[in-house]
């Protein structure tokens, strides 16, 4: 079965190992997740020992297991489901994870005994599994015992849980839907910088950017020739050579008024400029 999501490119697994932990452990029951193919998702949580040590350790418990989770995962199951477990005939749930109408997981629940077996029964299905008699007849005991509406009650907080899974897929997708729009956008932003900046470098007037903080983010060719390179430095020593901001500064008066503005600068040799600032969009 071909699927277009992938569980893993969803979830964080070890965010959904820790949920499937805590569960079993607040339950006492056995949990995992497997893949629509029953290939498993996480590791085991609270195992159980006739599942894991007897049926799944012979071929035909391993396959019986197998078919019924493949077969659950191709069923385009969307609601719970509570059956007994083919192998073991012992009570099992079964809720599935979805995104966008598709079935990408199983969360598996149980064995449970809702009712004790006679040991002839539970040495028939040994038999019928080819496993040892009575290391079956131990582990079996070992199952957690309540009642079915019990079972059912925890079934039901496991659906719950599964729907929530389900529903906070959306929500990833959509995050980082967003997160890429704005990478690319930031990328674009970028991109329309350094081509306005490559021809203002070009232009034949002094041109730089004014910083708040007295820096200058960028300064075309003919600029640095006239008044040295100002990386690192403060517009005042650059353009001033001055070692203090100035007492009144036309071009900062644009930050507070948000208006272009011109104006006339005679430097200490006597040299008048023609100056326009306009204001530029950006954080600083």
């Amino acid at each position: 079965m071909d699927s277009r999501f992938k569980f893993e490119d969803l979830f964080d697994l070890e965010e959904i190992q820790r949920l499937q932990d805590s569960f079993s452990k607040a339950t006492g029951l056995s949990s995992r997740m497997v893949d629509v193919e029953g290939t498993p998702i996480t590791t085991p949580s609270n195992p159980s020992r006739l599942c894991q040590d007897i049926i799944q350790q012979t071929d035909r418990g391993c396959a019986k297991c197998f078919e019924t989770v493949r077969r659950l995962g191709h069923s385009g199951l969307e609601t719970p489901l509570i059956q007994r477990c083919p192998a073991s005939g012992l009570w099992v749930a079964f809720a599935p994870i979805t995104f966008d109408e598709e079935h990408l997981a199983s969360w598996f629940l149980g064995q449970v005994r809702c009712e004790t077996p006679s040991e002839d029964q539970m040495r028939g299905i040994a038999r019928e599994l080819g496993s040892d008699e009575d290391e079956l007849i131990t582990a079996y005991r070992e199952v957690p015992v309540m009642s079915q509406d019990q079972f059912g009650r925890i079934a039901e907080m496991l659906f719950a849980f599964a729907r929530q899974i389900s529903a906070s897929a959306y929500e990833n997708v959509q995050q980082s839907h967003l997160i890429a729009a704005l990478e690319r956008a930031e990328r674009r932003a970028e991109k329309e910088k350094k081509r306005l900046f490559s021809v203002l470098d070009r232009l034949p007037s002094l041109v730089y950017l004014q910083a708040r903080d007295y820096s200058i983010p960028f300064a075309n060719s003919k600029l640095n020739k006239a008044f040295s390179d100002p990386a690192g430095r403060p517009c005042y020593e650059v353009i001033h050579d001055r070692s203090e901001p100035c007492e009144i500064c036309p071009t900062f008066q644009v930050f507070e008024t948000g208006e272009s503005k011109t104006w006339e600068w005679t430097n200490l040799n006597g040299r008048t400029y023609l100056i326009h600032d306009e204001p530029f969009p950006g954080d600083d």
